[in-house]
């Protein structure tokens, strides 16, 4: 960091990245055990953890972009979700474009899942080797490089998030990438201009994979400026027309590039306005260092959230033997400013997610990020300040690692070394159940055949419903290739305020339908004639009850509502005309 000496000299540039891809094959192994139920054992176009909940929603908008793109449609806002509702706008949920777009060719061959699967699967490694180059910044030894590397991207954040496919989480690059540009620029080791290019283009790509990360990333660089205030002064002095021109530049690559989507957030149809969570969660300092009481088995919040297997320790665990190593590591490194540095960043960021006395809760754009979330700077500061005490051990220039080295030789000071890896990978990984639990998935034959001839204007609604987390038929349609509109879904639609997000498809009378999908029946006479006048007013409209997911008595009742209905392919289906 700039803080500190000069670095070494650099190897070629070739020589450079030989190191960074060695270390991503490394993570892309890990990952593979992490998924190994997936991509060893099963198939990987056709398992999956869960269909529904936050998984099915984002399998859902992977499919959507390709698809968008291949006939003509704005891939920005779409109708094939909340039917009838005036469609959802894409850059009001968690749309992921940019791996959307990546990973086309693998959706249009293989179908959403294969693509959801592959997004997970590489997310962690690319997050690794981003945060393995970051911590060349500070040591030169390889292996503490992707000790870095290794608890940055399967740390417990990361594990708490993949699980359920969140890839806005999962895929962190973006934010060691900015703190690596930034140090350059400090140290005066590239032009104002390159920077300033390099964090726009960077800005703009994480735009689309979500914005949540540009806000994570924003908190931990104000951290780290503050803390380089504190500890050298004189460096930010002596950079901050630098550091303006390069902002300046960024900001107005990003300002172009994103124009257009932000009017789409602010003003594009099914818009939604206010915050889309309230930051009110309050974490004892307690939560960080020992693991949740339910760690090792499954709990209901996962399940709705996708993941059907055992939880883990919770996103916001460090674990007791990292941040011992990391508090006592300042005894051995040898750059003892950019560890300072660090390590306030950490310890304020560790405010922001402790939230005492809800201490963001009304702080405007703070108080929209879910605060366990700033786990993000933390884990990464905590990993880098890894790397430099697995190096001060490694390479002793300070007691007590010289006097280490001077008693008990080199084999002395590498075991001390190891020895902090182990505590600090060592509690952390043990509350891991891997590899994760998966089930194959299959698509109920209406949506491979009478569902991909649906006529053009007619919506479908499936039942079971597809309302909040229950929303398995986004899965189905998704999975056919987005034949058809669908009545119901998963996602931000806009209020009866028409501002405030509305979040688990709030629809205006739909309360029948989800006790149809639940199965309660029989209803009475007035709600048999609601709930017909409800389906009449969305006709054109096929209902399609899928054989297998509705009890016996739900068929009876939509029978007496719609009259006898057709079954075939699988399922029983009801053709709703308009009136006249």
């Amino acid at each position: 960091m700039a803080v500190d000496a000069a670095p070494a000299p650099t190897a070629p540039r070739r020589a450079r990245w030989v190191p960074v891809v060695a270390a991503g094959l490394a993570y892309l192994g890990v990952s593979l055990l992490v998924w190994a139920h997936v991509w060893l054992t099963g198939d990987p176009a056709h398992t999956l953890t869960c269909p529904c909940g936050d998984v099915a929603q984002q399998l859902w908008w992977l499919e959507w972009f390709p698809r968008a793109l291949q006939h003509g449609h704005n891939p920005f806002y779409s109708n094939a979700l909340f039917a009838r509702f005036g469609g959802i706008n894409a850059e009001s949920n968690l749309s992921w474009m940019l791996p959307a777009a990546l990973l086309s060719p693998v959706t249009l061959a293989f179908g959403p899942i294969a693509s959801f699967n592959a997004a997970n699967l590489l997310a962690p490694v690319a997050t690794g080797m981003a945060a393995y180059a970051l911590a060349g910044r500070f040591t030169t030894l390889a292996w503490a490089r992707f000790a870095a590397g290794l608890a940055y991207a399967f740390s417990p954040f990361v594990m708490g998030n993949v699980d359920i496919g969140h890839v806005n989480l999962t895929m962190l690059a973006y934010t060691p990438l900015v703190v690596l540009v930034g140090d350059r620029l400090l140290c005066g080791e590239t032009s104002p201009r390159r920077a300033g290019i390099t964090l726009g283009c960077l800005t703009v790509a994480e735009a689309f994979f979500g914005t949540e990360g540009l806000a994570l990333t924003a908190g931990l660089v104000a951290g780290l400026l503050v803390a380089l205030a504190l500890v050298r002064r004189d460096v930010l002095a002596a950079a901050w027309r630098r550091v303006a021109t390069a902002a300046a530049i960024g900001g107005a690559i990003a300002a172009v590039g994103l124009a257009y989507p932000v009017w789409v957030f602010f003003f594009g149809p099914a818009h939604v306005g206010g915050p889309f969570w309230t930051t009110t969660a309050e974490l004892g300092l307690d939560r960080f260092v020992w693991p949740r009481a339910d760690v090792g088995v499954p709990v209901h919040s996962t399940m709705l959230a996708g993941y059907e297997g055992a939880r883990g320790p919770g996103t916001q665990f460090l674990g007791l033997g990292i941040v011992l190593v990391v508090l006592v590591g300042a005894l051995v490194v040898r750059r003892r400013a950019a560890y300072a540095v660090l390590g306030i960043a950490a310890a304020a960021l560790l405010v922001l997610e402790a939230n005492p006395r809800r201490l963001v809760a009304s702080v405007p754009l703070l108080n929209d990020v879910v605060s366990v979330r700033w786990a993000v700077g933390t884990t990464l500061c905590l990993s880098v300040m890894l790397a430099m005490v697995l190096d001060g051990w490694w390479r002793p220039a300070r007691a007590p690692a010289v006097w280490v080295r001077a008693h008990l030789g080199r084999l002395g000071s590498g075991a001390a070394a190891v020895g902090c890896a182990l505590a600090a990978f060592v509690p952390v990984a043990a509350t891991y159940t891997l590899p994760f639990k998966v089930a194959p998935v299959s698509v109920p034959r209406w949506f491979a055949t009478a569902g991909t001839r649906v006529p053009a204007g007619t919506a479908v609604l499936v039942v079971p419903f597809a309302w909040g987390s229950s929303d398995t038929a986004m899965v189905w349609q998704a999975e056919a290739g987005l034949r058809f509109a669908l009545v119901g879904g998963f996602g931000y639609v806009p209020g009866a305020d028409h501002r405030r997000a509305s979040v688990l498809s709030p629809l205006p009378d739909a309360t029948l339908l989800q006790q149809l999908s639940a199965g309660v029946t029989p209803l009475s006479d007035a709600q048999r004639t609601a709930l017909r006048r409800l389906l009449v007013g969305w006709a054109p409209l096929e209902v399609v009850a899928v054989d297998g997911h509705v009890p016996p008595p739900v068929l009876v009742t939509l029978d007496g509502v719609l009259g006898p209905g057709v079954h075939a392919d699988g399922a029983t289906t009801w053709a709703v005309r308009r009136r006249g």
